[in-house]
């Protein structure tokens, strides 16, 4: 759920698609929906857009911006139409610059839930040179098991794509020093049948930067949420909102709650290195616990198991493998 001043930049994407899906004209968008007349739909008086701040008990304000991705169209001489569009609305920011912003501000942690997590090149190089730079930062991605990417079913474009993600990953890890770049699944767990595991498909899109930068929306990391898709995002400051979706997050993935697991009694996952720490000894241990035929803790397991040293997690697992063509 969204409330407050940013609905409006809502209303006002909603109303270009919707005029765009008609006229399939994007200098006509330009004509019809105007960010300064957005409230004529909705109000008999004319309207003055606000800002898209809200107010927070413990914070002096929360900023949140709109972003998206226009999926670019072509008239019959092959010339991008949309460029115009991208160009002259207000108040719109793409969210590939908002990505390459983030990843190039980060200065010590990164969280990313990803469908797709740096399929793209382009962003992969951008954090590559961030981790380069700053020794000290570190990298969690969690994605699914077995991306179901686009293309044709179990067809080449498919397994392409799957590939780029494993090997942008695995450069992410080296860049990190093999240390600072973790890469994770979720597991279900039957809690009756030791073995009877599958994947969890991540469908999130969510990223965090230093703990205090968010990011959450439609779009994947892949080429389709920069570029070739129509995607809506919300970039958001606020440091209470970044620390408290990322300690839920590591809560319900770990199956671990602060100062109520015996285990781990004096953790503290306000601060992200803990929860990074954490992570991994969870990741480990579950793997341990597959090769001992045992139940795994939580749902925390290692995308690239077989770098890892780590069974399966169940029969057929992909994990980090790459597809090759017989």
């Amino acid at each position: 759920m969204v409330k407050g001043p940013i609905v409006w930049d809502f209303i006002f994407h909603f109303n270009q698609r919707w005029v765009h899906s008609i006229l399939k004209d994007d200098k006509a968008v330009n004509e019809l929906v105007k960010p300064d007349l957005i409230g004529a739909y909705l109000l008999p008086r004319s309207f003055s857009r606000p800002s898209a701040i809200i107010d927070d008990k413990d914070e002096k304000r929360i900023e949140m911006i709109a972003l998206r991705t226009w999926k670019q169209s072509y008239d019959d001489k092959g010339n991008d139409t949309s460029a115009g569009l991208h160009n002259s609305i207000e108040h719109t920011n793409g969210i590939r610059e908002w990505y390459d912003a983030m990843l190039r501000k980060a200065k010590h942690a990164i969280y990313l839930e990803d469908q797709f997590p740096f399929q793209d090149k382009i962003i992969t190089r951008i954090l590559i040179k961030r981790l380069r730079e700053e020794p000290t930062l570190k990298v969690i991605t969690i994605g699914p098991m077995e991306p179901n990417l686009p293309g044709f079913i179990f067809g080449k474009i498919s397994y392409e794509s799957v590939n780029d993600i494993n090997s942008n990953l695995a450069a992410l890890r080296r860049a990190g020093d093999g240390e600072r770049v973790r890469n994770y699944s979720l597991i279900s767990q039957d809690p009756k049948v030791n073995n009877k595991r599958k994947q969890i498909y991540v469908h999130s899109k969510i990223m965090i930067i230093d703990d205090k930068w968010i990011t959450v929306g439609s779009a994947n990391t892949d080429r389709d949420g920069f570029e070739a898709s129509t995607e809506f995002d919300l970039g958001i400051n606020s440091s209470k909102l970044a620390i408290q979706l990322r300690v839920n997050l590591l809560t319900e993935h770990t199956g671990i709650l602060p100062q109520h697991d015996s285990e781990f009694p004096d953790i503290n996952l306000n601060k992200f290195d803990e929860g990074f720490e954490l992570l991994e000894k969870v990741a480990q241990d579950n793997g341990k616990r597959v090769r001992m035929g045992e139940s795994i803790k939580g749902h925390i397991y290692y995308y690239n198991f077989q770098e890892m040293k780590f069974p399966p997690p169940y029969l057929g697992a992909k994990g980090g493998n790459k597809f090759r063509w017989l």
